[in-house]
């Protein structure tokens, strides 16, 4: 009797696990699919195991060696990060991401118009030309999140960490889709142009001045440009500037609530950011990431039109390598990639207003 009474207990222990892992796998499953819901992929082979926390239960007389047990307050303070408005503005080709290069056909010259036409016309063919757009891997650098973290912590660290990457990642391309739009030199033929500010000379540098702003809206003017989708994101150097030249009339244009509708200015849809791209003393545009040169750089703020602005970007792929998957060292790992590709579709329309420095 004593024997089938332990087979009976043993019996039952084991239904009752069961039944408790199915609850922590469903609910594992239903945090992918949460994730992927936000616009996360989660590939195959990714996530190769599943953070299992226990909620609801007492853990204060457990043995736990090591641990440094601290009240934690519930909460946590974000990085500083902003993120441009502008960034909308350009076209989007996310829907052609699938291979590393986006296809599309750039048509040709435009017909020619007759006045007083003595007949018969003179046909003409138009020919098109293929313009391949070209994409980049981009990643995240992982970041190692161990059990002690997570299980000492008031919050959810795995989960900041995730929005940290998906935010770094975010900022990032947004301050190359703008230096990838922003032309490399000035040329006026070309219908690309790179001008100085013209304040006056103190401190070394001249400040920019609403004029500028006047001048290239009539450089844009003389290159045809389309007036329609003109683009002005200005660099926070420059919006000091202004601010100093006529405080009233930048406050009467910026002093808007979030979310309205940007100024216009001069032709221009003009935007505020916190990023600049960077010229040389020669002014022209340096290279993504390279290193500062306090003496010679001069920052720019960047013109465009929506006419010939592109950027393309995939869904953010997730890679995640949960604790439970490395029981040596009981950390988790948490990446984000995608491919992103951004510029111009034809190098016109584009212009920077770079500081001038004595």
């Amino acid at each position: 009797m004593k024997n089938v009474f332990k087979l009976m207990t043993g019996l039952l222990m084991a239904v009752i696990s069961a039944t408790a892992l199915q609850s922590v796998a469903a609910d594992h499953q239903v945090h992918l699919s949460a994730l992927e819901a936000a616009g996360i992929t989660v590939g195959a082979g990714t996530v190769t195991g599943a953070i299992f926390h226990l909620s609801g239960f007492n853990t204060s007389g457990l043995a736990m060696a090591g641990l440094n047990q601290e009240i934690w307050i519930p909460g946590i303070i974000d990085a500083f990060r902003t993120f441009g408005t502008w960034i909308d503005r350009v076209t989007s080709y996310d829907q052609y991401v699938v291979n590393e290069t986006i296809n599309l056909s750039y048509i040709g010259a435009d017909p020619s118009v007759i006045w007083n036409p003595t007949f018969p016309l003179t046909e003409a063919s138009r020919t098109d030309s293929n313009l391949a757009l070209g994409l980049e891997y981009v990643t995240t650098n992982p970041t190692k999140v161990t059990e002690q973290e997570v299980l000492n912590l008031a919050y959810d660290k795995n989960s900041s960490v995730l929005k940290q990457h998906q935010d770094a990642l975010k900022r990032d391309i947004e301050k190359y889709t703008l230096h990838s739009i922003a032309p490399s030199a000035d040329s006026v033929a070309n219908k690309r142009f790179v001008n100085e500010t013209t304040g006056t000379l103190a401190g070394g540098r001249k400040p920019m001045k609403f004029d500028d702003i006047a001048t290239m809206a009539n450089a844009f003017d003389n290159a045809e440009v389309p007036r329609d989708g003109r683009i002005l994101v200005l660099c926070p150097e420059h919006q000091l500037d202004l601010q100093k030249e006529d405080r009233a009339t930048y406050n009467q244009l910026f002093n808007h609530a979030n979310g309205s509708t940007p100024p216009m200015l001069y032709g221009f849809e003009v935007h505020l950011d916190v990023y600049s791209v960077v010229y040389n003393g020669s002014n022209a545009k340096k290279a993504w990431g390279a290193a500062a040169a306090p003496s010679t750089d001069r920052n720019a703020s960047v013109a465009f039109t929506t006419k010939r602005s592109w950027w393309a970007k995939s869904a953010p792929k997730l890679f995640y390598d949960p604790s439970t998957s490395n029981p040596l060292t009981q950390t988790t790992m948490i990446s984000l990639a995608c491919m992103h590709g951004s510029g111009t579709t034809k190098a016109e329309g584009i212009g920077a207003i770079v500081t001038h420095r004595a």
